[in-house]
């Protein structure tokens, strides 16, 4: 009787972190609904500018794309897009996001969502201007915050693995590989020298 009483309170904790991950997995896709949604009325307005401005109806450069029964053409349709979608406004505004919210658990489709382009785009922003992937980015973001909680910290009341949740490394051991390569010594050692 005593186990039942003490496997209650576990087993309603596993219950509301499961509805906790639902609401974030739907929430995340709506987000990725709605970018889709802009994405494309964004298309459309900037066609309708040019065409505007061209008197042709069409965009200066822009191929006329005709139907096809090939499938593949509508996906190099898209990759044309997002090619001109990942320009460094997209970057900015991806970056900005990140800066912001380093914090909280991040997917691409976050990332994609606040800047208002495909997952793909974004990503190609991140490469193509500064030659990293957006969680990669993300990651260098989370280890200089990291570091600097660790330059601040007190040892006696702060510990390396604290810092590492806290900016959302799940592994202690993973996160001091990570800061061992960009710092060049151990998260313990910065803990120590600066307090």
């Amino acid at each position: 009787m005593n186990r039942v009483r003490e496997a209650r309170p576990q087993a309603l904790q596993a219950r509301q972190e499961a509805s906790r991950i639902l609401v974030r997995v739907s929430k995340t896709t709506v987000k990725v609904t709605r970018t889709q949604r802009q994405t494309a009325r964004a298309r459309e307005r900037r066609r309708q500018r040019a065409a505007s401005r061209d008197g042709s109806g069409r965009v200066r450069g822009e191929r006329i794309i005709q139907p096809s029964a090939s499938p593949g053409s509508a996906l190099r349709d898209l990759a044309a897009q997002d090619r001109f979608d990942s320009s460094p406004a997209t970057l900015r505004r991806a970056v900005a996001f990140i800066d912001e919210h380093a914090g909280r658990d991040l997917t691409v489709a976050d990332i994609a969502a606040a800047s208002f382009v495909t997952v793909r785009a974004v990503q190609l922003a991140f490469r193509r201007h500064l030659d990293v992937t957006p969680m990669e980015y993300l990651r260098r973001v989370r280890l200089d915050r990291a570091h600097q909680d660790l330059r601040a910290a007190d040892p006696a009341r702060e510990s390396v693995t604290a810092v590492a949740y806290r900016w959302k490394f799940a592994s202690a051991s993973r996160f001091t590989a990570y800061y061992r390569g960009i710092y060049g010594v151990l998260p313990s050692h910065t803990l120590r020298s600066y307090s």
